[in-house]
């Protein structure tokens, strides 16, 4: 929630992030705050090499 009361003083168009595609609960989180599934980077983590799923969720248009 701090990061959305942070977001409105600081409007942007979009805003994206990436999760791992394990990360179930993350994902569902984030889906739940406006966040689309936009893509995958394969191999995006060093430790274990897993893919990152990105997100991005769209602002313009919204009222603060």
């Amino acid at each position: 929630e701090a990061y959305f009361a942070i977001t409105e003083m600081h409007p942007h168009r979009g805003h994206t992030l990436e999760v791992r595609v394990s990360n179930s609960a993350a994902i569902e989180l984030y889906r739940s705050f406006g966040f689309v599934s936009t893509g995958v980077r394969p191999c995006y983590y060093d430790d274990d090499h897993e893919d990152a799923l990105i997100m991005w969720r769209d602002w313009e248009g919204e009222c603060a």
